[in-house]
Parts: structure tokens; C-alpha cells; sequence
């Protein structure tokens, strides 16, 4: 059983480590997110604190705000699949977690089982010499 219990650590270790492998990359997203909104709200002020944009200029601006806003679309996708990686990745971790607690609960209840068979056979056979001794005396 022991075998059993440590395939069980080895599986529940293994989703821990693909667990901490989503929360990483789902944080590198959450970061490149906000870097990408920031930087969007830069550029905006940039575009706002200038005198006078001549057409071009503000046509060039709108078209780079508009692929800033694309990029943005395209990171929120990418943060929502990465939200579901860890989801499930959590799920995995906590049904391998459970399995493991569920077989060392069931090592632990064999093991005082056989101690409880143990200590009666002990104590039948102090009862036998107890009485076979009391045979003699008699």
C-alpha cells in the first residue's frame, strides 16, 4: 500500500507543479495586460497634450490606437484561456490531493485494524495460559 500512497504523492506533486506553472504564466498575462492598457494610456495623453495634429498625423494616431485596442482584445482572450488553464489545473490538484488523503486515511485505518486484531490474539492467548495455569493448580 505504501507503494499506492507514494504513486498518489508523486500524481498530487505533479498537478501542484502544473498548477503553479498556470498561476505564473496567468500572472505574465495579467502583467502584459496592464503594460499594454498603460502604455495605451500614455500614448492617448502623448496625443492629447500635443497643439495641433495635422490629418495625417491623427489618422496615423487613430490607427495606432485601434491596433493598441486589437492587442488588448487579443491579451484579455489570452488572460481568460490562461483563468480556465488554472481552473482546471486546480481542480486536478484538488482531486489528486483528496485521492492521496483518501489512501493514507485507508493505510492508517488497516493499520489500526491489524493492531486491534493484534492485541485481541495477545489477549486471547493471555486468557488460554491464564486459564491452562489455573487448570494446573487445581
Amino acid at each position: 500500500m505504501t507503494i499506492v500512497l507514494q504513486l498518489a504523492e508523486q500524481a498530487e506533486q505533479s498537478a501542484a507543479e502544473l498548477l503553479q506553472q498556470y498561476r505564473d504564466q496567468l500572472n505574465a498575462a495579467e502583467q502584459q495586460l496592464q503594460q499594454l492598457l498603460d502604455y495605451q494610456q500614455e500614448y492617448i495623453e502623448q496625443i492629447n497634450s500635443k497643439q495641433q495634429l495635422s490629418a495625417r498625423e491623427m489618422i496615423s494616431d487613430r490607427s495606432f490606437i485601434g491596433q493598441l485596442d486589437d492587442a488588448a482584445g487579443a491579451q484579455r482572450q489570452k488572460l481568460a484561456s490562461c483563468h480556465r488553464q488554472c481552473d482546471e489545473a486546480l481542480a486536478a490538484w484538488q482531486k489528486a490531493y483528496q485521492k492521496r488523503n483518501n489512501i493514507a486515511d485507508l493505510i492508517e485505518k488497516m493499520r489500526l485494524d491489524e493492531n486491534a486484531l493484534m492485541e485481541k490474539q495477545l489477549q486471547k492467548e493471555i486468557d488460554e495460559l491464564s486459564s491452562q495455569s489455573l487448570l494446573r493448580k487445581s
